[in-house]
């Protein structure tokens, strides 16, 4: 993951002061517990976390933690500059880039990432602060399986989820609207797995089976979501497992539930 806004390099030490010092101008020392980051690494492929940090007077920084590092030790410790900063924590895989505070994936892309975001908003104007992160997951895994008339061997078939949000704002979680598309390849036995990014519940979702270049089939994935009762606005998205009948738009929809059993925070 390119992370193209946040250019400065967390390794940036601040001075220290001594007893004598005006204590107004000293740094903040903020400890990251990261030991709630363990229920999100045994649910998805997981590469590790960044932290961001950046505040109204154009101090931007941000720390890659590995795996590694997490096994390692599950408090890290940072000096940044006593003010009202934004605090991201997040995990993603597979081809996305952080744009100002955007998670924008490539437009078109056969993978859409698992992805995790968290922010606080917080007044680090003491000396020291504990955070601890827990970054909430921000998509869906549709699990689809397609009937018996829908057989690979009578044809290459894939299918097509198109949307209308490309990514999240990193600030307040929310969707970014925008062109979206993914693609997968049907498996022989007539299942395939997609990742969709949260969505407003007016935003339009479909899902179409195509065969050797040829749409055979159309499904108002969105429609059947909601009649499921699925909720875009939970903290953690649940996932579904997608039925997809026949030719025309007829499918069944089932709520998957996800469960995150943790709560991030921070305390000054």
């Amino acid at each position: 993951m390119n992370k193209a806004l946040f250019i400065f390099p967390l390794a940036l030490t601040l001075a220290s002061c001594s007893v004598l010092e005006d204590r107004g101008a000293c740094p903040c020392w903020v400890r990251a517990d990261v030991s709630c980051i363990d229920p999100i690494k045994t649910n998805e492929p997981f590469d590790g976390i960044t932290l961001l940090f950046e505040n109204d007077n154009g101090f931007s920084c941000s720390d890659e933690i590995t795996c590694e590092d997490l096994d390692s030790s599950s408090v890290k410790t940072y000096t940044v500059p006593r003010a009202l900063t934004d605090i991201v924590a997040l995990s993603g895989n597979g081809d996305a880039s952080v744009d100002g505070c955007l998670f924008l994936p490539m437009k078109e892309c056969d993978v859409y990432p698992a992805f995790y975001s968290w922010h606080r908003r917080s007044d680090l104007l003491g000396e020291e602060a504990t955070v601890k992160p827990l970054p909430h997951k921000q998509h869906c895994v549709i699990h689809i399986a397609l009937t018996d008339m829908f057989r690979p061997e009578n044809g290459d078939l894939y299918i097509r989820i198109s949307g209308e949000v490309e990514g999240i704002n990193l600030y307040t979680l929310r969707p970014v609207e925008g062109v979206f598309s993914v693609e997968m390849p049907v498996g022989t036995d007539g299942k395939a797995d997609a990742t969709v990014p949260r969505q407003y519940p007016w935003n339009n979702l479909t899902a179409s089976v195509w065969r050797n270049g040829e749409k055979i089939s159309d499904t108002n994935l969105s429609l059947l979501m909601k009649d499921a009762g699925y909720d875009w606005d939970k903290e953690d998205l649940d996932d579904i497992s997608l039925a997809i009948e026949n030719f025309y738009i007829e499918g069944k929809v089932e709520i998957c539930p996800w469960d995150s059993v943790m709560e991030g925070d921070i305390i000054i």
